[in-house]
C-alpha cells in the first residue's frame, strides 16, 4: 500500500519516525539554553 512511498516495513517505519521525533538534535540544546538563559 505504501510501497510507492518507500515504506516496506511498517514496524521499522514507526520505530524510525518515533526515534526521529523524540531524540533531540544538536540544535535543541542551543535553543533551550538561549531560551532559558539570562535576559539581556
Amino acid at each position: 500500500m505504501f510501497a510507492e512511498f518507500g515504506v516496506l516495513n511498517y514496524l521499522t517505519y514507526l520505530v524510525g519516525a518515533i526515534f526521529i521525533i523524540l531524540v533531540p538534535g544538536p540544535n535543541t540544546f542551543f535553543v533551550l539554553k538561549t531560551g532559558i538563559g539570562p535576559r539581556r
